[in-house]
């Protein structure tokens, strides 16, 4: 630093009482206002500043921000100190916040399988599929919003907080900034922060659609100054001016920037207003770089420190004119009593579902987990779009308020796939919900394929807290499968069934139910040309036909902490089938010289058909698990050919009656009887990629009655084993799935490969 330099400084300090508050009289302590800008990830280096700002001694009259620092400033300006946002900072996981997703093991059971199984969800209105408001509602930010902003309840009014706060939003109706100073702080934060094409908009109230307040004004200073600020001091982490063409490919991110082209101008008539800048060196970090929250709170430090003689200069001169006021201390809420329930904008019916599924009842004191455990269960469901909740004061207690939005009642999703036993296909699914009666489900499930695949069910929810559910259902199903005799491939024969009836479930809980399902069953196998030039034995037959009424009997578990990538918890699927009065139908070809009857029919024997299967998922630390699994089936030996198992395959896109089993090619062996034993460890070296290597043991048996004594006799006859390893790499359109297995006994590698989301 130049001599000349230093002089100026010396002499600033030495002024500085007389021109920081820009007033007549002397002893007056000027306001102090803090600014804290949008950015994104960015965001998080105001907890930095704040840190220093704390050390020398300087304390706000006021605190204004915008998207990121409506957050950072929204919680400071409630009670929170620096070093507790930071260690908030450090402790949330973003990669599930910043997600509408939550985990499998808080999907009601009858839901998992298609929860997340889609790469894209349209709502439909007026009949017309549109693109969604946004890649996502927030359910999960939100609900970290009003925990933190527990401490909040009952005070409306923010000029009330410890330090008097306004937050920025942008109303898309009317293209004009709100000022956000009243309600409840959680949706004020999330509205200020909802970036167009990544967030949906919020709706406060009736009058106003909000989006990130950026796209107005992200600077808010001349806000501060209207709140009384005599003295501003700004921190700026918002338009980047230097990014590169390359972080402009996506359509999210050129949305994004251009949403924020006018604020990003707005900002140059801002600046001139602050008094002291603080601009951190964030180069290297992006908006979306939440996981770098450490690294970039110590950029705004470094910033702050600085200019930490300047700083303290200001606060010694600042204090030397007066105190500042007292403040009013908001309560540490651990739990709050609850006097009533509010539910905005939904039916009675709806409000008492709600009220009956969270389990929160009046008169009892709730804590933040036992409200969120609630609000979990009841997005669960998947009825919601989004649950928000807040507090208003009453004379004894508070009053808990739900703003609830629904799913739209009609969407359509789609997902594509491909995989090397049965090919590439598109699957599409249409839901509508509340059809004829509320709390109904009707879904429509196509893999349109050279294999396709059939569900649909109307499902209708009942009871207080709608755990049991009554269904109609018709599932159907058509593939191509391959013959083997004697270890060779000695062609394909065509597999139909249809099954159509009703269902009972009973749910247990979030991830456990049983029931019985009562059904009709057709199915029909037809053998190709090459298969009876093998077995000429079969040179005249068309197909079978097996069709009568059947029952079944259920029981389901499922904890798995994701459907698809699951690193933790427990699944097991029980299940017993009873068939009576099958009829069997053998359909021939033959030549119209031989006179033949070309059509026989017999009945079965009523037949049972009995599967357990138990996995589970142990974790090793955070980045590897093991996975365990145990499973038998057994059957009459009276049943007919469809019903045998299909041994062979990998674990994604299992077809009716199909057991995977590395080391197999996909449904290689057909036999009555089964047991199977699976060990796999998993590592996951970096977000999204999963590396694993597994090793499984199957018996096979076709006579139920000498099965269990082949199995324990410990013969080679019937016993395979198989190992294998590979990855699977999460991806936006699904699963990227790579695994080569091969017997043990002999070297017959195969691979097995899925791209996508399968049915």
């Amino acid at each position: 630093m130049t001599k000349f330099r230093i002089l100026l400084l010396l002499l600033a300090l030495y002024f500085l009482p007389y021109v920081v508050y820009g007033q007549p009289e002397s002893g007056i302590r000027p306001k102090i206002g803090y600014v804290f800008s949008g950015g994104g990830a960015k965001g998080m280096a105001h907890v930095g500043v704040l840190k220093v700002l704390e050390e020398v001694g300087l304390e706000p009259d006021y605190i204004t921000g915008t998207s990121m620092g409506s957050i950072m400033g929204g919680l400071y300006s409630i009670g929170y100190s620096a070093e507790e946002i930071s260690e908030i900072i450090e402790r949330v996981d973003w990669s599930t916040v910043l997600t509408n997703e939550i985990p499998s093991n808080q999907v009601i059971m009858q839901r998992k399988h298609e929860y997340q199984r889609f790469m894209l969800e349209m709502p439909v209105y007026d009949g017309k599929p549109e693109l969604p408001a946004g890649l996502s509602e927030g359910q999960k930010l939100s609900q970290l919003f009003s925990e933190l902003s527990w401490r909040q309840a009952g005070v409306d009014d923010f000029h009330d907080f410890p330090y008097p706060f306004t937050c920025i939003g942008t109303d898309i109706l009317r293209g004009q900034k709100v000022e956000m100073n009243s309600g409840d702080l959680s949706s004020a934060m999330r509205a200020s922060m909802a970036i167009p094409s990544v967030f949906t908009a919020v709706v406060r109230d009736s009058t106003h659609i909000l989006v990130d307040g950026g796209v107005m004004r992200n600077f808010p200073v001349q806000e501060a100054i209207d709140m009384g600020a005599d003295l501003i001091i700004g921190v700026y982490v918002g338009f980047d001016r230097q990014m590169k063409p390359e972080q402009l490919r996506s359509l999210t991110s050129v949305i994004t920037r251009t949403s924020l082209l006018a604020g990003a101008h707005d900002v140059e008539s801002q600046v001139p207003l602050v008094d002291y800048m603080i601009v951190p060196n964030l180069q290297g970090y992006g908006r979306s770089d939440f996981t770098s929250g450490v690294e970039i709170m110590k950029r705004g430090e470094e910033a702050a420190r600085a200019q930490i003689d300047v700083l303290k200069a200001l606060a010694d001169s600042v204090n030397n004119l007066g105190a500042p006021p007292e403040r009013r201390k908001l309560p540490h809420n651990d739990s709050l009593m609850v006097e009533e329930i509010k539910v905005l904008g939904v039916s009675p019916s709806m409000t008492r579902f709600l009220t009956a599924k969270t389990g929160i009842e009046t008169g009892e004191w709730i804590t933040p987990d036992q409200l969120n455990e609630g609000i979990d269960k009841l997005f669960g469901t998947l009825f919601f779009e989004k649950i928000e909740y807040y507090f208003e004061d009453m004379e004894e207690g508070k009053r808990l308020v739900f703003r609830i939005k629904e799913k739209t009642n009609s969407s359509i999703k789609l997902a594509l796939h491909y995989d090397n036993a049965f090919g590439p296909g598109l699957i599409l699914n249409y839901t509508r919900l509340n059809s004829i009666i509320e709390g109904s489900r009707l879904g429509l499930t196509a893999d349109i394929s050279g294999s396709p695949q059939l569900r649909t069910y109307y499902d209708i929810h009942l009871g207080k807290k709608r755990n049991f559910i009554g269904s109609l259902f018709v599932n159907a199903e058509r593939e191509k499968l391959p013959f083997y005799s004697n270890n060779v491939n000695i062609g394909n024969y065509n597999h139909t069934f249809l099954t159509g009836g009703v269902a009972f479930r009973q749910h247990l809980g979030i991830n456990s139910n049983f029931g019985a399902d009562v059904y009709y069953r057709n199915s029909t196998l037809r053998l190709s040309e090459n298969i009876k030039e093998v077995r000429p034995e079969l040179e005249y037959l068309d197909n079978f036909i097996f069709r009568g009424p059947e029952v079944s009997f259920i029981y389901q578990l499922n904890t798995f902490d994701n459907h698809l990538y699951p690193t933790r918890g427990t699944r097991m699927h029980i299940k017993y089938r009873q068939a009576f009065n099958t009829g069997f139908i053998s359909k021939f070809s033959y030549p119209d010289s031989l006179n033949l009857e070309n059509r026989q029919s017999e009945s079965i024997d009523p037949y049972w058909h009995f599967t357990l299967d138990y996995e589970s998922y142990f974790p090793l630390g955070k980045k590897a698990s093991i996975n365990a699994e145990f499973s038998f089936g057994m059957s009459d030996n009276g049943k007919p050919f469809t019903d045998n198992f299909y041994l062979g395959g990998y674990r994604y896109n299992l077809r009716e009656n199909q057991v995977a089993f590395v080391g197999l090619h996909s449904h290689e062996l057909l036999q009555g009887n089964y047991v199977k034993e699976k060990v796999a460890l998993q590592v996951r070296p970096i977000p999204n990629l999963t590396l694993s290597a597994l090793f499984n043991f199957l018996f096979v048996g076709d006579d139920f009655n000498t099965f269990i004594d082949d199995f324990l006799s410990f013969g080679k006859e019937g016993r395979y084993m198989g190992a294998g390893a590979g990855f699977t790499y999460k991806t936006p359109v699904g699963p990227l799935s790579i695994y080569l297995g091969s017997r043990t006994d002999v070297w017959n590698p195969i691979w097995y490969l899925n791209v996508g989301f399968t049915f």
